[in-house]
């Protein structure tokens, strides 16, 4: 709609409304032969003769947001949270990886076992004080999001159901991630090398994975592939918990504005992946207490020593006598095995 005076007689004003939100909007108005200049001017020339100071006054008063247009929002900026808080968490579990790293290459480790401590105790015990150390970041996630509110948060902790399914993704996945990243520390000596490589490692199994399947699965040519390929990716904790975190916002979006009905626990929002990464968690910490093994270290050795790489000559025998001191420590380590 639009009114247009270009003068009034009594009040000397002009006003103009226009509405922005269909075809006809004010520089649309002007384009059938009105000049607005024109008309100004003919406004300035009768205040002037009037000995008046003429004033343009320009008030804009856009109409609110509906509900819908909200949530919509509110939607799009949480599937943008899911994204941001996956990158912090693909970097936590390589923190643990270091101290085991530099406790092997400085022979730290090698000095416990030897000293009596158990292989087994060493893992459980390390497992379990990271695990401690991983609640106190869990923690602090939860309060940072409570601290938001319902309003700013409330995907993720606007009712118990999915307050509970973050507490359960965020536990499961630090469970697995630990238990996985100890796997990745036996490939290196370097700690600080460790560190950044199963940083890089986390982020490319958790952020890019998660975006290279949603993008798949968006496009006709490759959907087939990316629903075949993604059991492959639910093997690596990162994409489990950011498939989670996305899951979780699609089916808030679904129950508030499509009327669904999907429950934050369900198989298909969160309960597949706080499976997966239980399921990892027991996995992969199995297979590190495989690795010390006394059944594995002995197939590893009948291993390598079946292997004939080079033919190494024996050592020349001893000719001259051996020290009482040694004999008598060589007689006493086997008469003790």
């Amino acid at each position: 709609f639009r009114t247009c005076s270009p003068y009034d007689d009594y009040i000397n004003t002009s006003r103009i409304l226009t509405n922005e939100l269909f075809d006809h909007d004010i520089y649309k108005i002007y384009s059938d032969g009105n000049n607005i200049e024109e008309e100004m001017s003919e406004v300035n020339r009768k205040l002037s003769s009037n000995n008046k100071i003429s004033n343009y006054v320009v008030k804009n008063h856009p109409l609110p947001i509906t509900a819908q247009e909200s949530l919509e929002i509110e939607i799009i900026l949480s599937l943008f949270t899911s994204l941001f808080i996956l990158v912090p968490l693909c970097y936590i579990p390589s923190v643990f990886c270091a101290f085991i790293v530099q406790e092997r290459s400085t022979k730290c480790k090698h000095l416990q076992i030897v000293s009596g401590v158990s292989p087994y105790l060493y893992w459980i015990a390390t497992y379990l004080w990271d695990l401690f150390i991983y609640l106190f970041i869990e923690l602090f996630i939860i309060v940072i999001l409570l601290g938001f509110g319902k309003r700013y948060a409330g995907v993720f902790i606007g009712t118990a159901e999915s307050t509970g399914s973050i507490v359960l993704l965020l536990l499961t996945y630090g469970a697995s991630s630990i238990a996985i990243s100890y796997l990745y520390s036996l490939l290196f000596d370097n700690y600080s090398t460790a560190q950044i490589s199963i940083m890089a490692i986390n982020f490319t199994t958790g952020f890019l994975f998660v975006l290279a399947y949603f993008i798949m699965i968006s496009v006709t040519a490759t959907r087939k592939f990316g629903l075949r390929i993604v059991h492959i990716f639910r093997f690596f904790p990162p994409y489990n918990i950011g498939e989670g975190l996305v899951n979780l916002s699609t089916a808030y979006f679904t129950n508030e504005i499509l009327g669904g009905n999907s429950h934050p626990l369900d198989f298909n929002v969160t309960g597949r992946n706080i499976v997966f990464m239980f399921a990892e968690a027991v996995g992969y910490f199995g297979i590190m207490l495989l690795l010390e093994s006394p059944i594995y270290r002995k197939m590893k050795n009948y291993y390598f020593n079946n292997l004939t790489f080079q033919t190494i000559p024996l050592p020349p025998p001893r000719t001259t006598p051996e020290d009482e001191d040694v004999t008598n420590e060589d007689l006493s380590v086997h008469n003790s095995s």
